[in-house]
């Protein structure tokens, strides 16, 4: 589909390379840091260009890939972008052309000169050399099908069970002492703390279906639901698209697919956590550029914005370096300490997906994380922060909001903070590789004054949304949280412990056990506000039916409706109410939430009969790895009537052309100098409006971009 929308014609753009911008292009494109940085004499790293800028400078970044460490430090109001959107990649790998010898049947080895801790073949990721198997190919490396599994705990000991520091292997599930393999000196990823997995090394004899491994912290251990794999020998390489590497003697060993010679290939390391640093900063923009197994850290900053940037295979654990008792360097706003935080920032419509480790670490206040897509996060999940999460944020009034979210596999997904808002967000098959968990994590500091709202979340094992603490007390639980207008639908259902909260205007149903679960033990929820939700099954206990605590009214509950399908009085596929159901006006009004209302009196549900459903996820259609079709490959811009109107503008204007459904523009309005003074980006659906009121009386120079193409044309700005 074609719709007509505002473009500019071209027009000369040399007013955009002012001296204060500087500009970075791969040696290849005349990039040298012994040039002076202009357009056509540009440097060759960031680093050279950044000892350069000034406060409101640009960086602009031509096309290429580049290898680079760089360090932001004590600047401010600086923007680092690509150049007219072209194809940037920051890649974290260096090709591995060392010659390749066999070693033993399909196995071949080279010898490094430094360090890796990930490999890919041909874009392909490697699997570190593991038992029990998995692959990335077929995503088996993200179940607990490529995990083996122990028996129990017992107070008797061996044989009886397992103990802290001990695992009896379950040979119904898979038979270690069948394999023949010495583990000894071996890595185990140890699933023994429910929420909590750890790497310890392994002592172990052959044909043994049990293994000691160094104990974990007493008060993380728990007797049941334990899973492993085991990584870290040589012996364990035995499948395609495996690896091992020995730090000893920098030894690589590959096992290739269909025993292919490896020499030739497109083969490159891991050596690099972060291209991107910055410290001591503020009003940073980092934006439109693509991370290969490699991502970005702040500390110690303000006003950081990360946007529409891609991060694949962001981070990775050095366990193959035998680093195993330490958490991976991931994607990171702050550190811990108040000195060491970053307050204020933004990560926008970024993607993030394939992660050893979590997707992010947040540490500060006032952080939004808003309209990213975030998949396949963590395959390990093990000797993390916290409660070992997908996303963990320790701060206050930070924001996680109109994200997209699947395939992540720590237990639980978020945890928020305090104060914390998590809203719009569209969530599913979370919690794969841990046992208990939940998509979003409320513990007693992060529950008062919490809002989660408009969620959608489904199909996961997990709670779908929970606040939850160990204790004897709601106030241990938390109290003073809002859970409303969410939908959770093939989950483990909403759970509430605590008191004082309001948990109104919810829909769940197909749950696995109870849908909705307001707990009344410890005295929990006796002055909570249980209004307008609808719940297939709700209950204040998880399994079984019980009355509901606190000031409740106004909810359709299956237990209370038998002989009544819930699908007659819901659309089971649009979630809303069906016109001559019980639910259209059934509600009570809750003055503390906002509600939209289209009869007499609110609806019971997520949704109002009448009004368009609320939106979740992304506003975007991410384009995943790999990105082979984008490398040399310029958008093509057609233009058709072209015209600017009105020109001369008084208060804004806009921009006739034609454009394609599912791409958006940018717009940068420059006046004479090159100073940026506004930056608008256009979705296919929206309005082509462009607000001049800020601007004094003059002529400027109007750029929009479309992927690669750049379109310019002049604009007087009058009273």
């Amino acid at each position: 589909m074609i719709r007509k929308i505002v473009l500019l014609t071209a027009f000369n753009c040399s007013v955009l390379l002012t001296a204060q911008n500087r500009y970075v292009a791969t040696p290849s494109m005349g990039g040298s840091d012994t040039n002076t940085g202009t357009f056509n004499l540009p440097f060759a790293t960031v680093t050279k260009a950044l000892s350069m800028i000034n406060s409101g400078d640009t960086c602009f970044i031509r096309k290429g890939t580049y290898h680079e460490e760089v360090v932001v430090d004590g600047k401010s109001n600086i923007v680092i972008m690509p150049y007219m959107g072209e194809w940037v990649v920051f890649d974290g790998t260096v090709p591995i052309q060392t010659n390749w010898a066999p070693h033993a049947g399909n196995i071949y080895k080279t010898t490094l000169n430094e360090h890796i801790w990930q490999l890919f073949v041909d874009e392909k990721e490697m699997v570190m050399a593991r038992w029990p198997n998995g692959n990335f190919s077929d995503k088996s490396i993200y179940t607990w099908d490529s995990w083996a599994s122990g028996l129990e705990d017992s107070t008797l000991g061996y044989p009886n069970g397992s103990y802290n520091g001990f695992e009896l292997v379950d040979s119904s599930n898979k038979d270690l002492g069948a394999t023949g393999l010495n583990l000894t000196g071996a890595i185990g990823i140890m699933n023994v703390g429910s929420f909590k997995t750890f790497n310890r090394e392994i002592t172990h004899n052959v044909q043994d279906n049990f293994f000691y491994y160094d104990s974990i912290p007493k008060n993380a251990y728990r007797d049941k639901h334990h899973h492993f794999f085991v990584e870290g020998k040589l012996e364990l390489l035995d499948q395609a698209n495996e690896w091992f590497y020995d730090t000893t003697s920098k030894t690589l060993y590959l096992y290739p697919e269909n025993g292919q010679n490896p020499n030739g290939r497109n083969i490159k390391g891991k050596v690099q956590d972060y291209a991107f640093t910055v410290i001591n900063s503020t009003n940073i923009n980092l934006q439109k550029i693509n991370f290969l197994s490699t991502t970005f850290f702040a500390q110690s900053s303000n006003n950081i914005v990360i946007e529409e940037c891609h991060f694949a295979f962001p981070n990775c654990s050095k366990r193959m370096l035998r680093e195993f008792e330490v958490a991976p360097n991931v994607s990171t706003l702050g550190q811990p300490g108040s000195a060491n935080e970053v307050h204020n920032s933004t990560i926008r419509k970024c993607l993030f997906e394939y992660t050893d480790g979590e997707a992010l670490r947040i540490y500060g206040d006032s952080n939004t994380v808003e309209n990213c897509y975030m998949q396949y996060i963590d395959y390990t999940v093990s000797e993390l922060p916290f409660l070992m999460v997908g996303v963990y944020i320790n701060g206050d009034a930070n924001k996680f909001l109109h994200n997209t979210v699947h395939n992540a596999a720590a237990s639980a997904f978020l945890a928020p903070g305090t104060t914390p808002e998590f809203a719009y967000n569209d969530v599913w098959s979370t919690g794969a590789l841990q046992s208990d968990g939940s998509v979003y994590q409320g513990t007693s500091a992060t529950v008062e004054n919490s809002n989660i709202h408009h969620n959608y979340i489904h199909d996961t094992p997990k709670y779908a949304l929970r606040f939850d603490a160990p204790g004897g007390s709601p106030g241990q639980a938390g109290q003073y949280g809002k859970i409303h207008h969410n939908i959770a639908v093939r989950t483990n259902g909403i759970m509430v412990k605590g008191n004082h909260h309001y948990i109104c205007y919810n829909t769940t149903f197909s749950s696995h056990k109870n849908g909705l679960i307001i707990l009344s033990e410890d005295n929990s929820n006796d002055s909570s506000y249980i209004y307008n939700n609808f719940s297939e099954k709700m209950s204040a206990h998880r399994n079984n039916q019980l009355n509901i605590p606190g000031i409740a009214s106004n909810n359709w509950n299956g237990y209370d409706n038998s002989g009544v399908n819930f699908w007659d009085e819901l659309d089971t596929n649009t979630y809303l109410p069906l016109s001559n159901s019980s639910l259209v006006d059934g509600g009570i009004t809750v003055p503390s939430i906002s509600h939209p209302l289209y009869g007499t009196s609110p609806d019971i549900g997520a949704l109002e009969y009448g009004v368009l459903p609320w939106q979740t996820g992304v506003d975007w259609s991410p384009s995943f790895y790999p990105w082979g079709q984008h490398f040399g490959v310029e958008a093509e811009l057609t233009l058709d009537n072209l015209k600017i109107y009105p020109n001369p503008a008084k208060d804004g204007f806009r921009i006739e052309g034609v454009w394609v459904e599912g791409t958006h523009l940018d717009i940068y309005v420059y006046d004479q100098t090159g100073r940026l003074h506004i930056k608008q980006s256009l979705a296919y659906s929206s309005d082509s409006f462009v607000s001049t009121k800020d601007l004094t009386v003059g002529s400027y120079f109007v750029a929009i971009t479309s992927e690669a193409t750049l379109l310019t044309k002049k604009l007087l700005v009058i009273n």
